[in-house]
């Protein structure tokens, strides 16, 4: 943060004036002004350093000492108490929110798979909106500010209103980004540790040996979470119970591709796949005689699709 005139020193002032303060900030335009009509630096920066003290505020005594005229002049000095005007409460609170950086707002979502199979999806989805809720808050005073600055600046033309009116709006994205990251990272955490989990609870490799029937839980499992499918309407169950019941569905469907004895014909079915090999699964469902209910998980695989209808429902 660029200091102002009156707290830097004389040496400070005449080595930095002409990097803190460009000819288009009102400082700047004040300070340039005195420089092009022949004031010197001492000049001009006592005359900054009075004029803040006219003004009540707070000058170092490293500063005055440069000018003990100014000293004398205003000891014991007691100035009016000057209330800030809507312009500086704005540019105060603007500066305060551009300081901010998003990794101290704290934001943390559920990515421990503990703690996201004991709660229920209603404490899951409260805990999201929560933390979101709460950068929500202040994204939304930060609009309200680049709102009023870019009032400001269309009134007044002063170019470090569109200044502070861009470094606002790029400040917003960096914190929506932040918040973007974190939860997707979250989420991504969650379905890297449960694919370990459910391989190991339910054996889905030994039992099944087809990985893919783990993602294909895994997403059942978001979208119960989601859409409520397997839960009551009051949204209390754990997720936890509704990840059991998930799996289990899906590994007593898949037990109908270890049927002992295999259905007379198979053979023949297994030939036949051939037949519609080229075909999506409409097409092999009304190959077989008419449209008959399948399980999800075996409409990507048209043998596991065939074996299935013939071994249920004794057609193709």
């Amino acid at each position: 943060m660029v200091k102002e005139p009156y707290e830097l020193t004389l040496k400070e002032f005449a080595e930095k004036w002409r990097e803190y303060y460009p000819e288009y900030t009102e400082t700047g335009m004040r300070i340039w002004s005195k420089y092009r009509a022949g004031m010197s630096i001492i000049n001009i920066h006592k005359s900054e350093v009075e004029r803040a003290l006219k003004e009540g505020k707070k000058v170092p005594e490293e500063v005055l000492k440069t000018y003990p005229e100014l000293m004398r002049k205003y000891a014991g000095y007691k100035p009016v108490e000057k209330k800030p005007t809507e312009e500086e409460i704005l540019i105060a609170s603007v500066k305060k929110q551009l300081e901010l950086k998003p990794e101290e707002l704290n934001i943390k979502f559920v990515d421990d798979i503990t703690t996201f199979l004991n709660i229920t999806p209603e404490q899951y989805h409260k805990g999201t909106a929560d933390m979101v809720g709460v950068v929500a808050d202040l994204i939304s005073k930060m609009y309200e500010n680049a709102e009023k600055l870019n009032e400001l600046y269309k009134r007044t033309m002063k170019p470090e209103y569109k200044y502070l009116y861009d470094a606002l709006m790029r400040k917003i994205e960096e914190i929506k980004g932040y918040v973007n990251s974190k939860q997707i990272s979250a989420v991504n955490k969650l379905r890297d540790e449960l694919r370990k989990y459910i391989d190991e609870k339910y054996e889905i490799r030994v039992r099944t040996g087809v990985p893919e029937l783990i993602d294909r839980i895994i997403e059942d499992l978001f979208k119960a979470i989601t859409e409520r499918p397997y839960v009551t309407s009051n949204w209390k169950i754990k997720i936890g119970v509704i990840l059991d019941k998930i799996a289990k569905e899906y590994l007593q469907e898949y037990q109908i591709r270890a049927l002992k004895p295999k259905p007379a014909g198979m053979e023949k079915i297994i030939d036949e796949i051939y037949l519609v090999e080229k075909g999506d699964t409409h097409s092999i469902i009304q190959y077989c005689g008419k449209n008959y209910k399948v399980p999800n998980w075996m409409l990507e695989d048209k043998q596991y699709l065939l074996f299935y209808m013939r071994a249920k429902y004794g057609v193709c």
